[in-house]
């Protein structure tokens, strides 16, 4: 059988964390101040504990990549995102507000993009 992923990933943290649909952006201010604190609070976590991160997508509520700027909303989380996979792993695989996505991620930060996909294992399982 042929295998339609392009990337087998293999994290050697024996703790990884999983972030799904933050939809940061989607809400109102009040909702998003609580968002990112919670989110900054789990980052907080898995720097400490020196774990795996992945991104499994719709990290904002629409990801729109240009060419020189990048959305006010979407700095801070990205410089926090790009320092911490400079000292351990941090992925990211789109989700479906992700679409117009493109390189910004793998081409200017750390964070490793799945872009098709991958075979993840950790903890000695796939």
């Amino acid at each position: 059988m042929t295998s339609t992923w392009n990337r087998h990933l293999t994290l050697p943290s024996e703790t990884v964390y999983f972030v799904s649909d933050a939809h940061l952006g989607g809400s109102s201010p009040d909702r998003e101040a609580v968002k990112r604190e919670r989110l900054h609070a789990l980052l907080d976590r898995v720097e400490r504990e020196q774990a795996a991160l992945l991104l499994l997508g719709d990290l904002f509520d629409f990801w729109f990549d240009y060419r020189t700027v990048i959305p006010k909303a979407a700095f801070g989380i990205l410089a926090r995102l790009d320092s911490m996979a400079r000292r351990q792993p941090v992925h990211f695989l789109g989700g479906n507000h992700d679409f117009w996505m493109m390189d910004f991620l793998a081409r200017e930060t750390a964070v490793g993009v799945l872009a098709d996909g991958a075979l993840l294992e950790c903890q000695g399982r796939r």
